[in-house]
């Protein structure tokens, strides 16, 4: 696939794409902060040691990105958008894979 690495999912706030438990392979973006592409699905490590799997799209400004949630139906209220700083992300990885594991 050729994965950077492979990680296991854990949450439920990318239940509709990504399940709990299920096997997930990233592909590191080294020059994320000149390009990537908006609107797909992403890792991401914030300087707070914050991991998390989301779509990312552009944000209310320059300086923010919008992170979106796809939750089952009934965990929709529990996952809004959120805004994060730019500058609060240390890393972000490109889900290239993911797989159920029973």
């Amino acid at each position: 696939i050729g994965c950077d690495m492979v990680v296991r999912n854990s949450g439920q706030s990318m239940a509709k794409l990504i399940a709990h438990g299920d096997a997930v392979g990233l592909v590191r973006i080294d020059n994320w902060r000149e390009f990537f592409p908006l609107g797909e699905v992403y890792a991401i490590v914030t300087t707070n040691n914050f991991r998390m799997i989301k779509i990312i799209t552009e944000g209310e400004d320059n300086d923010h990105y919008t992170l979106i949630s796809k939750p089952t139906d009934s965990k929709k209220e529990e996952f809004p958008n959120q805004q994060i700083k730019k500058e609060s992300i240390l890393q972000i990885f490109k889900v290239q894979a993911s797989s159920h594991l029973f």
